[in-house]
């Protein structure tokens, strides 16, 4: 475990300290994914696929009692282009030296941590009062395609990834220097034993499509 999940500050932060780049923030940035949501139901036999729409726009900054800079941003969806947008939920974002804190509706969560290292551990959950669980970084540095663009260096965090012969569970999240977060897969799949299929369970694929 690191020890950037303690005291965090912002005063004094290298203006090339490796890992920023990963997670760009400032007034007016706007960042838009299509998220594609697959659900297999083991009663009816049917596969049932919901794709929609989600922006992510940061509108302001504000300070919190410790006197840092917290970027608000408002989190819209729409189920298909050329729909209005519908405000969904707001939330706060935070990065300081060692951590991005992501604060969601009064939970604060550790999505990432600085400077990206190959083992890196830490609590995702270590600022609020729900059980631990561990993040790692899998991938640092490298290539990654997303919608027809390659994005020369990318970091991936492994948040989960459970496999046996009846269930598969994994769950990832990809940020590329001087955009952030390009992809995000959620997959929770039960498989039958003897032949491999899927029974019942999800998968869910956030792409952005609009840095």
């Amino acid at each position: 475990m690191l020890g950037s999940c303690g005291k965090d500050s912002d005063s004094e932060i290298p203006p090339n300290f490796e890992g920023y780049s990963y997670l760009p923030l400032e007034v007016g940035q706007e960042r838009v994914y299509r998220i594609d949501s697959i659900s297999y139901d083991d009663f009816t036999g049917t596969i049932d696929t919901v794709v929609f729409f989600e922006r992510q726009l940061i509108v302001s900054t504000e300070e919190d009692l410790s006197g840092r800079t917290n970027y608000r941003t408002e989190i819209y969806r729409r189920d298909s282009i050329g729909q209005p947008w519908r405000l969904r939920s707001t939330e706060l974002r935070y990065r300081g030296t060692y951590r991005y804190e992501l604060n969601q509706g009064g939970n604060i969560y550790l999505p990432l941590v600085f400077p990206p290292l190959a083992d890196s551990r830490w609590n995702v959950n270590a600022m609020n009062a729900q059980g631990e669980v561990i993040y790692e970084y899998q991938k640092l540095h490298q290539s990654f395609q997303n919608e027809g663009v390659t994005y020369d260096s990318t970091i991936t965090v492994l948040q989960n990834e459970e496999f046996n012969l009846i269930s598969t569970e994994k769950d990832i999240e990809v940020y590329a220097s001087g955009v952030g977060m390009i992809y995000r897969e959620n997959i929770d799949l039960n498989t039958d034993i003897n032949t491999g299929d899927i029974e019942s369970g999800s998968e869910r694929y956030q792409r952005l499509i609009q840095p």
